[in-house]
């Protein structure tokens, strides 16, 4: 087989054989290992989650991660906030004629590696034209048992809930900006990607239905997040602006590019709305995850019905905290 991927491995012959052979070696399991049209596994009694997912990201390869890396970690995420313990997950590749092979085996390892033994159950794989994909595009679904006892969704917060978030803000954002910029960041902001299940799920089985919500900040941000909240919910939102983690490198991008960090996106964060008395002992348990350490208050649910997210200023004012709008940083994921 060449060093790199052929249309030939795209017709269904021999030689697409040998590449799907090649991709299930990382991923290969008893549910996949038959090649049938579909993987049918069994499941426990229980309500699901289902969600699906497209990754373009550019570039492909990042400090702190790859498209492999962030497919895995993306579509467990989105499981992990509904309170859902990850079963299965598809893999659809379409791979740009000339893509070498060597990253797509670094793509999969990595894939692999953030899976955390979540089984691949059927997949798919497309060669195409050069010039038609840049380079490879993944999508995903994946599929999780929802918890006993726990409804997270963004339109359950209630008057006096406590919001936290589990990290810094805008990492993933930034990094992907100082990868395409040429004013001397690349390399020095790392991707904050990483997958929130094993954090989540200590918190989900301490704590059930008084986590009202939780939600992957990702495109849009924090503040796309809890604006998305405040409408769902149909409540008003305080938030601290002091409060809010940005590390300083994250920060002092934004400030040379006139960019707001709040509006940028992370890829291993998540934003919990917890019932009032339960935050601290909410806290303990995040800060004790590897994930978590720098988990905090940024704010609470008011009385009122607003819809609005307002923000108090480090200068003792108080604004509106809008969603962002227009033209955002495409393809970040």
């Amino acid at each position: 087989m060449k060093n790199f991927v052929t249309l030939a491995q795209g017709g269904g012959g021999t030689e697409s054989k040998k590449l799907v052979d090649m991709i299930a070696s990382f991923i290969g399991n008893d549910v996949l290992a038959p090649f049938d049209d579909a993987g049918v596994f069994g499941v426990e009694k229980g309500r699901l989650a289902f969600t699906t997912d497209g990754f373009v990201v550019k570039p492909i390869f990042f400090p702190g991660g790859n498209i492999g890396r962030l497919a895995a970690c993306g579509t467990l995420n989105d499981l992990a906030v509904m309170a859902a313990r990850p079963l299965a997950i598809s893999l659809s590749l379409v791979i740009e004629e000339s893509f070498p092979l060597e990253k797509l085996m670094q793509i999969m390892e990595s894939f692999k590696t953030d899976l955390g033994g979540t089984r691949v159950v059927c997949g798919d794989t497309k060669v195409v034209e050069k010039g038609s994909v840049d380079g490879i595009f993944v999508t995903t679904s994946g599929i999780g048992l929802q918890m006993d006892g726990c409804h997270p969704s963004g339109s359950s917060l209630e008057p006096g809930d406590v919001l936290i978030v589990t990290g810094s803000l805008g990492r993933h954002g930034a990094c992907i900006m100082a990868c395409r910029d040429e004013l001397g960041f690349f390399g020095q902001i790392h991707s904050d990607v990483a997958p929130l299940w094993p954090m989540l799920e200590k918190l989900f089985v301490r704590f059930g239905e008084n986590i009202h919500a939780c939600r992957d900040i990702t495109r849009g941000g924090f503040s796309a997040i809890v604006n998305e909240f405040a409408q769902s919910s149909n409540v008003g939102i305080d938030i601290d602006e002091a409060l809010l983690p940005v590390d300083p490198d994250v920060s002092g991008m934004c400030g040379a590019l006139g960019l707001d960090p709040l509006t940028l996106a992370c890829e291993g964060r998540a934003l919990v709305s917890v019932r009032k008395g339960f935050e601290e002992k909410a806290l303990e348990i995040l800060k004790g995850s590897e994930q978590g350490v720098g988990a905090c208050i940024v704010g609470s649910v008011s009385e009122t019905r607003s819809q609005l997210v307002y923000l108090k200023t480090r200068i003792g004012g108080t604004r509106v905290l809008d969603p962002p709008a227009g033209e955002l940083l495409p393809r970040i994921c």
